[in-house]
């Protein structure tokens, strides 16, 4: 495939592809493009993670974790922001994991502090989504990356918002006094006939990861 080897997910505009709907990516949106990468890159995410889950179970070499931290607010609305991180605890070489938010490879589930089930709210989506990629982890490395979709219709005052893929996303009332919890399942194939070595396809069952409902 033509495909970049790495890319990077912010929760602002995106210049890629909306569901049923191919964007031609222009050479400025590109250049835009290369250089958050490269900022990610050298400095990390800007939104520092307040709370960070447990490592999963490695599958095929690889293991991830969850983590949660906090954006600015929109129409009066706390802002969630999750974090993926992938970790090559392979043996061997570099791995390639191909990633594509359209597919909604990763999903999540919200409980709250007694255990209880919350169901996914739903909400508009109008915004673009991160063209699929392949993300490079060399041996022993980790890559952090934003799994929050920007585009989602936010309520107004609405306490705080948490969102992952489409359609998972959940507003959790002003009026909660008791944390939250996510947990989360990553699913990823790679294209049909690829044939790069060193692919990486698997399942992983992220640990919960709190979300705090006191802003920080």
């Amino acid at each position: 495939t033509n495909l970049p080897h790495a890319c990077a997910f912010g929760h602002g505009g995106y210049t890629a592809f909306t569901i049923g709907d191919m964007t031609r990516v222009s050479s400025h949106s590109l250049a835009l493009f290369l250089i958050l990468t490269c900022r990610l890159s050298l400095a990390g995410s800007a939104i520092q993670p307040a709370s960070v889950g447990e490592w999963s179970a490695a599958t095929n070499g690889v293991r991830g974790r969850l983590l949660f931290g906090e954006g600015e607010r929109v129409s009066g609305t706390r802002m969630g922001v999750l974090y993926l991180e992938l970790q090559n605890v392979s043996l061997g070489d570099t791995m390639y994991v191909y990633y594509d938010a359209s597919k909604s490879p990763f999903r999540c589930q919200l409980v709250d502090s007694a255990g209880k089930t919350n169901a996914s709210q739903g909400a508009v989506y109008d915004g673009w989504i991160p063209q699929a990629c392949w993300l490079a982890l060399p041996h022993d490395s980790t890559l952090r990356f934003c799994v929050t979709l920007g585009g989602f219709g936010v309520p107004q005052n609405g306490g705080l918002f948490v969102a992952g893929c489409i359609p998972d996303c959940w507003a959790i009332p002003p009026t909660a006094t008791s944390d939250y919890f996510l947990s989360g399942m990553l699913v990823v194939a790679a294209p049909k006939g690829e044939t790069r070595p060193r692919v990486w396809e698997g399942t992983l069952s992220l640990p919960r990861v709190r979300i705090p409902v006191k802003s920080p």
